[in-house]
Formats: structure tokens, C-alpha cells, sequence
């Protein structure tokens, strides 16, 4: 990870450490924009807590649904941000 500046904005370089090459560049969040973030993660807590736990149980097992489904792309991405070969990330 490399973080730079341009004359306006602040930008987080994600390097493959395998290769050198820039896999993704992203705005640097500030620190108004990330008290804003906060503020709606403590929202978006209260209300997943005032959800009855079925309701919460059946959300959380389409997450894993989709995290399964989706589970060569997430190894992908670890792939390229840690550099290590496909083999070396854990099968799931």
C-alpha cells in the first residue's frame, strides 16, 4: 500500500508486492467524510440490533450464500493483494 498526493486529493495505491504493479488506486477518505461513515455504521447497528433474531439468522445465512458463491473471486483479490499463488490461499 502507497499513499499519494495530488494537488486536490490523497490517494491509497494497492501494490502487488508479488509483481510491483498497481492493482488499485482509491480516494483516501477524510476524516469528515469517515466521522459521516461512522455515524451511519452506528445507524445501520442500531437498527440490524432492533431486528428480530430470525430475521437476522436468515440474513446472515444468504451472506454466507453469497460469500460461498463467490468464494474464487474473494481468493482472487487476496491473491493479488498479498501476492501469494492461488494455492497458498486457505480452500474453502
Amino acid at each position: 500500500m502507497v499513499v499519494s498526493a495530488s494537488s486536490t486529493a490523497v490517494y491509497v495505491d494497492f501494490i502487488d508486492p508479488s509483481t510491483g504493479a498497481l492493482n488499485k488506486r482509491f480516494a483516501a477518505t477524510s476524516p469528515d467524510e469517515l466521522t459521516a461513515l461512522l455515524t451511519r455504521a452506528r445507524t445501520a447497528q442500531e437498527h440490524w440490533g432492533a431486528k428480530p433474531l430470525g430475521e437476522r439468522c436468515a440474513l446472515l445465512d444468504r451472506l454466507r450464500d453469497v460469500l460461498l458463491d463467490s468464494r474464487n473471486e474473494i481468493a482472487e483479490v487476496i491473491t493479488r493483494e498479498t501476492g501469494k499463488p492461488r494455492a497458498a490461499i486457505p480452500a474453502v
